[in-house]
């Protein structure tokens, strides 16, 4: 079979009258996408994805370029399963940032506590918010379950962090500038 022709450096623009053709078609291809229902591959096919990426990116693969979009001014949706896990130094336990506030600090994470895990006591610098989104751990003899919240203030401390079977907790972490109350107007 002939090797296809190489494209030319710059393509040449439609004449005039085909112009408004090319858009309505490009326009038309564009909503194609838009027609169909999103549809979730098996669970056994999406790890074997990810699980090939991350050898291709030599263990750390990076956002994909879907991964984050900004709506609108002010606005943007993050696609964390785009988003890559980053092993913590607990075992059984990764860490997932979905976002960085470069103003107040404020962190926003998932944690992943796998079945048995142990997270390291801490004491907050900041405030901490927890939202256990599947799962359960313990955390200083409270047990947290799904749909569980915690908020710890600055300065208080958790210790005897564990979880039997595991547990996926959406996390935001506030440094010292966003523990601080706003200033008030006169």
């Amino acid at each position: 079979m002939d090797e296809p022709d190489e494209p030319s450096e710059a393509a040449e623009p439609p004449p005039d009258g085909m112009r408004s053709e090319q858009l309505d078609l490009e326009s038309a291809v564009a909503r194609l996408g838009l027609a169909t229902a999103p549809v979730q591959p098996p669970a056994r096919v999406k790890e074997r994805l990810l699980s090939s990426m991350r050898a291709e990116g030599e263990g750390k693969p990076s956002p994909a370029p879907d991964a984050i979009e900004v709506v609108r001014s002010g606005v943007s949706l993050i696609r964390t399963d785009f988003l890559p896990w980053t092993d913590h130094s607990s075992p059984g336990v990764r860490v997932k940032v979905v976002s960085t506030d470069p103003v107040s600090g404020t962190r926003c994470l998932l944690l992943q506590l796998g079945p048995g895990s142990v997270f390291p006591d801490h004491e907050h610098s900041g405030v901490e918010e927890v939202f256990v989104v599947s799962g359960s751990f313990s955390v200083a003899g409270q047990i947290l379950r799904t749909g569980d919240f915690c908020r710890s203030e600055p300065g208080t401390k958790d210790w005897d962090i564990t979880t039997e079977k595991g547990a996926l907790l959406l996390v935001t972490l506030g440094s010292e500038r966003s523990a601080e109350p706003p200033d008030q107007a006169d």
